[in-house]
């Protein structure tokens, strides 16, 4: 009995989180991933305009909650993924030209700031 109980409290408290995991990180696909970034930029940019900074945690929080992710499982993909992503980008250039302007605004917004 006891050692029934231990296999089953192994599965509640190993495996399921695992799981779990594994199956969060699977909700991010390429196509996930490139609006999440743009999606991160333009939060980024609308800080940085209406209020001279980054953006707080707690924003960033909501952001990953809207597409099922963790900071970190956003920030491990394109390593995981960099050629799928760059092949995306490629067939999707209306999203690339997004980025670049997002990453230009963003960047000349810091440099008032400073």
């Amino acid at each position: 009995m006891k050692f029934r109980i231990s296999i089953i409290l192994t599965v509640i408290c190993v495996l399921l989180p695992l799981a779990y995991q594994s199956a969060r990180a699977e909700t991010l696909t390429v196509q996930t991933y490139v609006e999440l970034t743009i999606a991160r930029m333009q939060l980024a940019r609308d800080s940085w305009q209406a209020n001279g900074r980054s953006p707080t945690a707690e924003e960033m929080d909501v952001l990953w909650q809207q597409y099922s992710t963790t900071e970190e499982d956003y920030l491990m993909f394109p390593g995981k993924q960099r050629a799928a992503v760059n092949d995306y980008l490629a067939a999707n250039p209306e999203s690339q030209t997004t980025i670049e302007q997002l990453r230009a605004s963003i960047e000349a917004l810091i440099e008032q700031a400073e």
